[in-house]
């Protein structure tokens, strides 16, 4: 669950590896408490990827060795010395935020 403060505000749906969507639901709280009934926002992804179908091990393990914070990384992972042209595309859209306004 987040706070949000303003009415925009960005989401990385980080785990939608092929194009598909992702709901969010949002309810709104007063000062008093009172809640709103939830509203759902469906975020749709329909860029195709240009990676394979299956990814290589390595190519998770150093994903996740990347998006770790820089004090608990611990050692790179073995990794091909230049890693395949695709990596960095598929990285790139696998980590882009949707940036979302509200009203």
């Amino acid at each position: 669950m987040r706070t949000l403060t303003s009415k925009t505000f960005t989401v990385t749906p980080r785990m939608l590896p092929r194009p598909g969507r992702l709901v969010l639901k949002l309810v709104a709280l007063d000062a008093a408490g009172n809640v709103s009934e939830p509203v759902a926002i469906t975020l749709t992804r329909t860029a195709v990827p240009t990676h394979p179908s299956v990814l290589p091990s390595w190519a998770w393990q150093l994903d996740r060795w990347q998006s770790a914070p820089v004090a608990s990384r611990g050692n790179r992972p073995a990794a091909p010395a230049h890693p395949a042209a695709w990596y960095g595309k598929w990285r790139a859209w696998h980590r882009r935020p949707v940036r979302v306004s509200l009203g």
